[in-house]
């Protein structure tokens, strides 16, 4: 029969002992009884038990070496024949000595049982809650430690998501590796039975698992408040891409955010922040998240400001910072949007491309300029296709090279540059502009970096 980690009465080492009663408070008692239990490669298990009624209360001490007495526990119930398990470095020795407190002349002792200890088991499964992500996008890693005596470590233990896996008895942490959670996501908490946490902290569990004993853990990531933004020229309409890129839009446009978060905390509280410049973050108001998940807010553009979407400091809720565009207003009534290299990089990850898409209203007759960085000197370029040239036309095309900061600086050799393209709205409608970063030369890569700029012109 397989015992609940929460249900079994564990002892480690400890160094300080705890007194029993009053000597004459019950009966002298016999010495305690010791068993060798089983060995795994690091550690010897032992049980220490009494069979004497009306002991519920001395503590227990052990030794390996009649020297340093460490705490074993306290015999929780009365009426006898309770035990404690203790775990010593395999290297201490192959004897174990206990005693009770209160009568440290009662010594009872033990050789080691080398028989090989029973399986323990555990289950780890990983719930991520909204977006696409699959558990396998994540890292949490279960690791072994030696008892407090031994710095030996134990081999990390492999695992699929949902999956029970023997692993020796012993004792683990269960970390969710909060370094290499997946973009966009947010650790909310690590549970082992009874056992949680949900303190960024110390994200992790620790266990101590007993021979034939089974712990389930589950680990769970949440989708974070995923914050875009929509350029609409007088409307509270739009919304598409996601950065932290700059945007130079015309005066008095409306900035929609459309927030994105998980149905399941529909009616939760979400905070909306922004700051004027590279000023101090100021919060300006809490929206309620909708039956889908989602919250919109729009305001418009004065000067140059950027948002913030955050979970207030809710139990069970990490907080989350998405970063929208800066956007900064504009006097020609034209609109130019800047997407930075590290845009691309953090949306590549560990994958072979990247897919950007970016989203903007202009009036017929002005202009969207877009500008993106470019390192001719890897061999890639920038191809621009698949817009309708009665539509949007293209009005100029050029790189401004990165120069010196000395004075009359030169280009810098080799250094990243912008490229630049500006397009012009004929009509009222809508065009998708595709632009690919690729080796143009047979056997190159392709289409590494992709970004798609929709376009609707307005009358």
């Amino acid at each position: 029969m397989r015992l609940r980690v929460s249900g079994v009465l564990l002892a480690l080492a400890l160094a300080v002992a705890v007194p029993g009663p009053a000597v004459g408070a019950y009966p002298t008692p016999a010495a305690p009884t010791v068993t060798g239990l089983c060995s795994t490669t690091l550690d010897h298990f032992w049980t220490i038990r009494s069979t004497a009624a009306g002991l519920a209360s001395y503590g227990i001490e052990y030794s390996t070496d009649f020297g340093v007495w460490r705490q074993a526990g306290v015999l929780a119930a009365s009426g006898g024949a309770h035990s404690v398990v203790v775990v010593t470095e395999r290297a201490a020795g192959s004897t174990l000595s206990a005693r009770w407190a209160a009568y440290p002349d009662r010594v009872g002792s033990a050789s080691a049982n080398d028989k090989a200890c029973e399986a323990a088991h555990i289950t780890v499964t990983i719930d991520v809650q909204g977006g696409v992500a699959k558990p396998t996008n994540f890292a949490p890693t279960v690791s072994g430690r030696g008892v407090p005596e031994s710095a030996a470590p134990r081999p990390p233990v492999p695992f699929t998501s949902g999956d029970e896996v023997d692993l020796d008895p012993g004792r683990y942490v269960v970390d969710p590796n909060l370094l290499h959670v997946t973009l966009d996501y947010i650790w909310l908490s690590t549970t082992c039975d009874t056992r949680s946490s949900t303190d960024r902290q110390k994200p992790t569990v620790d266990l101590f698992l007993l021979p034939g004993q089974s712990a389930d853990c589950v680990i769970v990531y949440h989708l974070g408040p995923a914050l875009t933004d929509g350029i609409a020229p007088g409307t509270n309409t739009g919304s598409g891409g996601f950065g932290s890129s700059t945007v130079t839009v015309p005066k008095g446009t409306y900035i929609t955010y459309f927030v994105r978060t998980q149905p399941s905390l529909a009616g939760e509280g979400l905070e909306i922040w922004s700051r004027k410049g590279t000023g101090a973050w100021a919060l300006l108001t809490t929206r309620t998240v909708a039956s889908d998940g989602t919250l919109h807010y729009y305001a418009r553009v004065t000067g140059t400001i950027s948002y913030q979407a955050r979970w207030p400091g809710v139990p069970g809720m990490a907080a989350s910072t998405a970063h929208g565009r800066t956007a900064a207003a504009s006097t020609t009534g034209d609109t130019r949007l800047v997407v930075q290299c590290d845009e691309f990089v953090d949306a590549q990850g560990t994958s072979a491309t990247a897919r950007l898409t970016r989203e903007v209203w202009i009036r017929t007759g002005r202009t969207v300029t877009l500008s993106v960085c470019t390192n001719p000197s890897t061999g890639f370029e920038w191809t621009a296709t698949g817009f309708d040239t009665r539509d949007l036309v293209l009005v100029r095309h050029w790189v401004t090279p990165l120069k010196s900061a000395a004075p009359g600086g030169e280009p810098v050799v080799g250094a990243p540059s912008i490229e630049n393209w500006t397009f012009r709205a004929l009509t009222a409608s809508t065009n998708t502009v595709t632009i690919t970063y690729s080796q143009p030369w047979k056997g190159g890569e392709k289409a590494v970096w992709r970004l798609a700029l929709k376009v609707h012109g307005q009358g």
